[in-house]
């Protein structure tokens, strides 16, 4: 694809691993046979609740960090009004204990109230995933894209290509880790008569991953577009794989450079991508076309989950807040082998991962950067700072292709 940035199949930061080709055979096998556990009733509480907490003292994730016993017994019993339980929300996180690449958080909201109804457990996870991110705090959106400083002059020899993603959940609806049959469907017919809607250069057309001929299927392949069913133990153990392909499917434009997912891992994925390091382009694309979804969804009384506190809710609550991953593929063969590569970019709140996706390697020295914050910042300034520190990390670069040194260029803690 030259470049082109490809979403990979599942989930990139959170507790979702890649489940396209990049992902191990130990994880396919283990996705493969891997049921959903349905914990949706109340023959458990006929046992105490020392007999039904889970084991978890191999665990590593941030919900096992956080539940204890006495916590455990306190929620045990309660239920959101849809009916999505403690058991429903940490099984993910029980069943996955860790991710070798990512510190997965291990648990998932099943409906917009999980978050109110279980906060002693997910207040605490989210304080710890998000950089201490406290109850009291409130989050800012910011989707204005004229407020971007720069991003129009990303170096082409560099830079290979640009992605703007975030997620979208339609208040009303369960979460797609919880959601009826009919839920879904409902979802997606309300997606596709918004998507219609859009016009100009984000006219575009739906394809339904049941509906598919092979041939559309077959180009939406070739183009990186098409996620398959999962088949990551984090996607089946939270119940996401459940009647698949039902429900599910693609939408883009016709320029192929604005694109949302239907039903996988939140009820909208929403990408915005093309060649190049041109990410103000990406971004403003990005910006106008998730302000005429939501505008649309609204016209049709469905607003986006939003609130002061978390900003959009999401299924995974590693996507709270502005829910955005902005990313570029960039070479950086010299200063990715220098000893300091991992303090930069920490210091510029930067996360790598390889182009294929959070399981995979660089290949040629190609990584993907992003933004490594979602919540507590604004969707304006979590691209600036990628905006900002890819320009340096260039600039790194090419001092070390030519032998120079980089100290004078070590940045300062964002």
């Amino acid at each position: 694809m030259n470049g082109l940035q490809i979403p990979t199949n599942g989930r990139r930061d959170g507790i979702f691993v890649s489940t396209g080709s990049s992902s191990s055979p130990q994880i396919r096998q283990q996705g493969a046979t891997m049921p959903f556990g349905n914990t949706h009733n109340k023959m458990k509480l006929k046992y105490a609740s020392d007999q039904e907490y889970p084991d978890l003292s191999k665990h590593n994730n941030h919900m096992a960090k956080i539940l204890t016993p006495a916590m455990y017994e306190n929620l045990r019993t309660k239920e959101t009004p849809s009916g999505f339980t403690l058991d429903d929300i940490i099984q993910t996180g029980i069943d996955n204990p860790g991710h070798p690449f990512i510190m997965t958080v291990g648990c998932v909201a099943g409906d917009e109230e999980t978050y109110e109804v279980f906060k002693e457990l997910l207040d605490p996870v989210i304080e710890d995933r998000h950089g201490g991110y406290k109850p009291s705090d409130k989050h800012k959106t910011d989707l204005v894209s004229e407020h971007l400083k720069g991003g129009d002059d990303l170096d082409p020899d560099y830079v290979l290509s640009s992605r703007v993603r975030t997620g979208r959940s339609v208040r009303g609806f369960c979460l797609p880790p919880h959601c009826s049959r009919g839920e879904r469907r409902a979802v997606e017919q309300l997606s596709i008569e918004a998507l219609d809607s859009l016009s100009g250069d984000l006219k575009g057309t739906y394809y339904a991953l049941k509906n598919m001929t092979d041939a559309e299927q077959q180009q939406l392949i070739d183009d990186h577009f098409l996620f398959d069913k999962p088949v990551s133990p984090l996607l089946l153990a939270s119940g996401m794989g459940r009647d698949w392909p039902d429900a599910r499917g693609i939408w883009h434009n016709d320029n192929k450079t604005f694109l949302v997912w239907v039903n996988e891992e939140d009820h909208l994925r929403v990408i915005s991508m093309q060649k190049g390091g041109n990410m103000k382009e990406v971004f403003n694309r990005f910006c106008t076309g998730l302000t005429k979804i939501e505008t649309l969804f609204k016209e049709r009384n469905h607003a986006f989950m939003w609130n002061e506190h978390l900003g959009y809710v999401l299924t995974c609550p590693s996507n709270l807040g502005t829910g955005l991953r902005a990313g570029v593929h960039v070479k950086l063969p010299n200063m990715s082998k220098n000893a300091k590569f991992e303090d930069v970019l920490k210091k510029l709140r930067l996360q790598k991962r390889g182009t294929g996706g959070v399981d995979t390697a660089a290949v040629g020295g190609v990584f993907d950067i992003s933004n490594a914050d979602r919540l507590g910042f604004s969707e304006v300034e979590l691209v600036q700072m990628v905006v900002d520190g890819v320009k340096l990390l260039v600039e790194m670069e090419k001092r070390l292709e030519k032998g120079q040194s980089i100290d004078d260029l070590i940045p300062a803690q964002k």
